[in-house]
């Protein structure tokens, strides 16, 4: 299962607690959420940092909550939730984790070599 990018910024909002779970964001809540993913996601690739590995256009069901608490962490300002200061704060331990979901996991598979 993939989510769309309505779809993320929409579990953004609720996991600010400025939306509950049978609430639908205003559009203009929704807009302003998407347009800060955007350039939060943007801003991640070029620190290089990968978010998921596959499509830009849907998030992975493993990436959801995590790539959702580090994008809160850029939006929650915008709407009061907590200051840039505060989010400054989370953002680091935020992406580890990110960067963590995305690395290879072992096969625990011999690597076979040829020999010259």
């Amino acid at each position: 299962m993939s989510f769309t990018e309505d779809e993320l910024a929409t579990r953004v909002l609720r996991d600010l607690g400025l939306y509950g779970p049978d609430e639908t964001p205003s559009s203009d809540d929704l807009e302003d959420t998407k347009q800060i993913i955007e350039s939060e996601v943007a801003a991640m690739a070029v620190r290089n940092l990968p978010i998921w590995n596959g499509s830009e256009v849907s998030v992975p069901t493993e990436y959801l909550t995590a790539l959702s608490r580090r994008l809160g962490l850029a939006v929650g300002p915008t709407f009061g939730s907590f200051t840039i200061i505060e989010a400054a704060v989370g953002i680091e331990p935020a992406e580890t984790y990110l960067r963590q979901l995305s690395m290879k996991q072992p096969t625990n598979v011999p690597t076979g070599a040829t020999y010259f």
